[in-house]
């Protein structure tokens, strides 16, 4: 028979493990932030089943069928693992991207996991839940990616401010109001660059305050590539030297840097079935490029992502794994 100490502690790290997966931690401060170095993030959606050939700006038009997301084998803690290992301590998913189609089953808008057949035909799996409670079992702080252009939105119903920020907002209290926990980080992207998801229809202070109304400590990073200190908390870089390259050391803007890469060469977000092995950059380069940005006080996001059937292309881990034993390698 247990003693009833044993039964004491036992029961003490069952109630510590609930609170994890709730999300009732403390809550991430900036300068935890900023000491985090490396973070990990995940695009899966809709495009990922498109190929990158038919959709090279990898952004979904949001009148595909929600049947295109069929992940047969998705593998969230084979991910995850791989998240470990390259020794980050933070995990972003992409809650919603610019086509609309929301990763979890969200009340406020029918454009999401549950009308798919893979979501009735696999347990009604939640994959947005999963990954942050995965995540958190493994002492990851958490975030999400959230556009701010819907255009299944804009493809079935009229563009005003007031109807586009309405519907927003509607995302934004599923995903912040308490039923995901704690969200350490919320990136926003297409804000205000990208098409009718603008300053007019969006207004900032119809957004940045119920962000923080509904979460006080979430730090807020808008990929709007202004760099001017006036919006969010966080500048985002966007690494492709296409965008927005590398940030110039010693930049203090903003409190703290967010320095965004993929491990594909060209760019490329999501894990389309059509990308070749090749277009993967080498582990060395992504480590020297996290080196370089967190030697400058910065924090490194680096995108890989599942492809089509859940799980993350061999290619892919070959990459991981050597960055993994580089990074064992570094602290020994």
């Amino acid at each position: 028979m247990r003693s009833s100490s044993y039964l004491v502690r036992a029961g003490a790290v069952a109630l510590a493990m609930t609170a994890i997966i709730a999300g009732r931690v403390a809550a991430m401060t900036p300068a935890e932030f900023r000491a985090s170095r490396l973070w990990a993030t995940a695009h899966f959606s809709i495009a990922t089943y498109i190929s990158f050939k038919a959709d090279v700006w990898e952004c979904a038009k949001g009148t595909e069928s929600p049947d295109l997301f069929n992940p047969t084998t998705l593998d969230v803690d084979g991910y995850l693992d791989w998240v470990q290992k390259i020794g980050a301590q933070g995990f972003l998913i992409t809650a919603m991207h610019v086509d609309g189609f929301c990763l979890w089953p969200s009340a406020s808008s029918p454009h999401n996991i549950s009308a798919s057949a893979w979501y009735r035909e696999h347990g009604r799996r939640n994959v947005l839940r999963e990954f942050l409670d995965g995540a958190r079992k493994r002492g990851l702080r958490v975030g999400l990616y959230f556009s701010m252009q819907d255009r299944y939105f804009e493809a079935h119903h009229d563009v005003n401010p007031k109807s586009y920020t309405a519907a927003v907002q509607a995302h934004l209290r599923e995903l912040l109001g308490g039923d995901y926990g704690q969200i350490d980080l919320l990136v926003l992207d297409a804000w205000p660059w990208l098409d009718a998801a603008n300053y007019t229809n969006l207004p900032y202070d119809s957004i940045y305050p119920l962000i923080k109304k509904l979460q006080p400590n979430c730090l807020v990073g808008i990929n709007h590539h202004e760099h001017d200190g006036a919006h969010g908390d966080v500048d985002v870089f966007e690494q492709p030297a296409k965008i927005d390259g590398e940030p110039p050391p010693g930049r203090t803007t903003f409190p703290s840097v967010l320095c965004w890469s993929t491990l594909h060469q060209d760019g490329v977000w999501f894990g389309h079935s059509d990308l070749t092995p090749h277009a993967i950059s080498q582990a060395e380069v992504i480590r020297a490029r996290t080196e370089r940005m967190t030697a400058a006080g910065y924090i490194s996001l680096v995108n890989f992502s599942p492809g089509p059937s859940g799980a993350l292309a061999d290619d892919v881990q070959r990459v991981l794994g050597k960055l993994a034993a580089e990074g064992e390698s570094a602290k020994r």
